[in-house]
């Protein structure tokens, strides 16, 4: 899958392996200098995990590209209301598909 961040893309790679972050188990990494997204879908045992974490991995790299250090508490919180928003209202993304 890939998924664009400005005017970077994105691969995003699901991966059935546990992920590790300063020795801490994490559900999914963001390396911004190769431009990847990783998700374990060892750790992330639900559909709805498993779109959480993209979305928080895709919250890192925008803050990223935008010059935003995001502290990880808010992103956290974002990721899961605005996973949570895009899952229960799937006519939102209508409004911004190309026509």
């Amino acid at each position: 899958m890939k998924i664009k961040i400005g005017m970077l893309e994105y691969e995003v790679k699901f991966l059935d392996k546990k992920l590790e972050f300063d020795g801490d188990k994490v559900f999914g990494q963001v390396d911004e200098c190769v431009q990847v997204i990783k998700i374990s879908t060892k750790a992330c045992k639900t559909d709805a995990r498993i779109r959480q974490t993209v979305l928080h991995e895709v919250l890192h790299a925008a803050g990223w590209y935008c010059g935003i250090d995001l502290p990880e508490p808010e992103v956290v919180a974002l990721g899961n209301v605005l996973s949570d928003m895009l899952y229960e209202s799937p006519g939102l993304l209508d409004l911004h598909r190309k026509k």
